[in-house]
Order: structure tokens, then C-alpha cells, then sequence
């Protein structure tokens, strides 16, 4: 019999009957001696028995770890994944996006150069055919009230322009009449020809 050999004796009473002792040795891993006793006649009988598998132990501290980091190996991986993505969204978003906002800014001094121009052919057309005067005076002709000699006092003509629109690519509405300073617009009366155009140092913005 082996060393980590283990018995259990239990003692059964039954009603009417001569005491039963049973002894159960456990000699090995998956075999039992089961040996049964009556007090007053001695061994009955001699059964060997397959012994019960132990309960499954839990997994240890290695397979857990084991888990998390294939978990988190797993997690490392889908944010790259979707890092990689967002970088390919906005390589093809991006570019789309500024090609957007130079055309819509291109559409803006398009429609601001018509507007103004529009409006000082009417101031014209209401002032004997006389644009306002110069670029010193141009708001204030094009945005108050004028008289038919162009004065801002006491007249009764416009505005024309509820004020000086902005230039897009630079952001400001100050004429000027030096059209090598990029102050927004540029204004100037020549032979009774009103010139009024971008002035923001673009050539193809000037040339409209």
C-alpha cells in the first residue's frame, strides 16, 4: 500500500441487524478498497471501487494572465486598425474640404464685384452720370444718402450699399485708389470711368 494511502471508517446502525462497519482505503490515485465487517461474524466481502476524480482546480494566476494579455493584444490591435482609417478618411476629406472653401471664397468676390459694380451704375445713372468721387469718399457716398451733386447732407438718393462688403482672401473692405496696396478693394475714377476691383494682391483676383 502506498504512503498517501487514505482510509475512512464509517459505522452504519440498522434497525433489527447486527452492526456493519465499512472500511474504505484509498490505495492510488483512481482505485478504492472498500472491505465491509459484521461486529460478530468479522469481514463479509472485499470491493474495489473506482475512485472520485478530485474537483477541478480553478485556473491559476498564469492562465489569467495569459487572458488579459491576449485581451489586451486584441484591443492595441483594433485601435490601430481604426487610427489607420481616420488617417486615410482625412487624407481623402481634407484636401476635398479646402478645395471647398477657395472655390466658395472665389464665388464670394465674384458676387461682391457684381454687386458693387451694379450699384455704382445706378449712382450714376441718379447722379448726371458722375460716380461718387474718389476712394476717400466712396463709402460714405455709397452707404448714406446723397444729394444729386454727391453730398451726404441732406440728401435723398440711396444708400446704395448698406455697407462696403469684405474682400474674402484678405478679410477687410478699405478702398484704396494705390492698387499695389492689398487693403480689399481698390477705386478709381479716370475719364469718367469708374474702376472698382480686388485689390489683395492675387493678379487673378485683380484681373476680374
Amino acid at each position: 500500500m502506498k504512503n498517501d494511502a487514505r482510509t475512512s471508517m464509517t459505522s452504519v446502525p440498522r434497525a433489527g441487524r447486527r452492526e456493519l462497519i465499512v472500511c474504505a482505503i484509498r490505495c492510488a490515485p483512481s482505485v478504492c478498497i472498500v472491505a465491509k465487517w459484521q461486529v460478530t461474524s468479522g469481514l463479509t466481502c472485499i470491493e474495489f471501487r473506482k475512485a472520485r476524480k478530485p474537483p477541478t482546480q480553478p485556473a491559476g494566476p498564469m492562465t489569467m494572465s495569459r487572458k488579459i494579455n491576449l485581451k489586451r493584444a486584441i484591443t492595441l490591435v483594433e485601435i490601430l486598425v481604426v487610427v489607420i482609417i481616420l488617417v486615410i478618411l482625412g487624407a481623402i476629406v481634407i484636401p476635398q474640404l479646402s478645395d471647398a472653401s477657395g472655390e466658395e471664397q472665389a464665388n464670394t468676390l465674384v458676387t461682391n464685384l457684381r454687386t458693387v459694380r451694379a450699384e455704382l451704375e445706378l449712382y450714376r445713372l441718379q447722379h448726371n452720370g458722375n460716380y461718387p468721387t474718389d476712394a476717400a469718399t466712396f463709402a460714405d457716398q455709397m452707404t448714406s444718402k446723397t444729394t444729386v451733386a454727391g453730398s451726404t447732407t441732406g440728401g435723398t438718393l440711396g444708400p446704395y450699399l448698406l455697407s462696403v462688403p469684405r474682400n474674402p482672401y484678405t478679410g477687410t473692405n478699405t478702398v484704396s485708389d494705390d492698387d499695389s496696396a492689398t487693403t480689399g478693394w481698390y477705386y478709381n475714377v479716370s475719364n469718367a470711368i469708374a474702376t472698382f476691383k480686388a485689390n489683395d494682391g492675387d493678379p487673378t483676383n485683380e484681373s476680374l
